[in-house]
């Protein structure tokens, strides 16, 4: 007959935390590539757009584990588990059991250090030339430098440009107010 010299439980290992983001987080700047092998850089897709109500990130939460025991008796710990948060700034609301995260405006996502910032207007640091592309926003644009020849900003809301316009298109559901004035080239 078979007799139990020793016996042990192994330990149940739990799961770490994870977090899906339901949005584009690699904002490369790149320009989107045509199908005849050309490129085009007025469409760069650096912004991540948003609607109010929109679904950004869910969180599965973090599943502890159970405890062993040797043949001595003593415990064996399963592997350490992480356990995440969902972090976010202004304009964004959690679900009841904070596992669901939802933007409270139409605008723009962003990723910067693993928190989730929604903001309902886009702001450019600089001019709108080769290096953003055309805009095309749900809300409102502010641009804090010049807006070059051939380029072209369509917001439903307002349009604020710091410097001048130059032979550019800009359609606004709401103001267009330039503060240096048009520089058109007569076009």
């Amino acid at each position: 007959t078979d007799i139990i010299l020793a016996q042990a439980t192994p330990p149940v290992d739990g799961k770490s935390a994870e977090i899906t983001y339901h949005f584009n987080t690699d904002l490369s700047r790149k320009p989107k590539r045509n199908e005849d092998g050309s490129v085009d850089f007025h469409q760069l897709e650096n912004i991540s757009l948003v609607e109010k109500g929109e679904l950004l990130a869910t969180l599965e939460p973090a599943v502890q584990g159970k405890p062993g025991i040797d043949i001595c008796g003593n415990p064996i710990q399963p592997h350490k588990v992480v356990n995440k948060v969902l972090r976010y700034g202004r304009n964004i609301h959690l679900s009841e059991d904070n596992c669901k995260m939802y933007s409270d405006v139409s605008g723009h996502v962003m990723l910067i250090d693993d928190k989730v910032f929604v903001e309902g207007t886009y702001e450019v640091a600089a001019d709108v030339d080769a290096s953003t592309g055309d805009i095309n926003y749900s809300g409102s644009v502010h641009v804090k430098g010049s807006v070059r020849t051939g380029y072209q900003i369509v917001a439903k809301g307002d349009i604020i440009v710091e410097e001048a316009v130059e032979g550019a298109t800009l359609t606004a559901g709401g103001q267009i107010i330039l503060k240096r004035g048009i520089q058109g080239m007569n076009k």
